[in-house]
This record gives structure tokens, sequence and C-alpha cells, in this order.
């Protein structure tokens, strides 16, 4: 179990090795990483959702066109 607290991980933005002890569960070794990732997770999300949304507005209005 201790052991697993000293592993070293690899952060998942930046791949600097890195040493968990405080929290075993960390992806990313700093605040920026973690950031970073946060704000490109985000933007990368934004035109799938633009996309997504735009299907569901183009469907709702022909339909209400043909009816």
């Amino acid at each position: 179990m201790l052991d697993k607290l000293h592993e070293d991980k690899i952060c998942a933005y930046c791949g600097k090795i890195f040493n968990n002890t405080r929290y075993p569960k960390m992806k990313y070794c700093s605040h920026e990483c973690n950031h970073d990732a946060y704000i490109l997770r985000k933007f990368h999300r934004r035109p799938i959702r633009k996309i997504e949304i735009n299907d569901i507005v183009e469907k709702r209005f022909a339909y209400e066109l043909f009816t």
C-alpha cells in the first residue's frame, strides 16, 4: 500500500515525471498543467457542442415547417 503512495507518475499533460506522495490519484504535476489541460479539454468540446445544437435546432424548425 505504501509503495503506491511513493510511486513516480508521468504527467498527463506535459509528460514530466513527478512524485505524488501527498495525493496518489493526481494526474498532473502542477497547477499549471492541470489548468492548461482543462482549457484544452474545454475548447476541444466547444465545436462538437455547436454542431449538435445546430442539428437539434434545424430538426426542430424543419419539423415545425412541415406540420
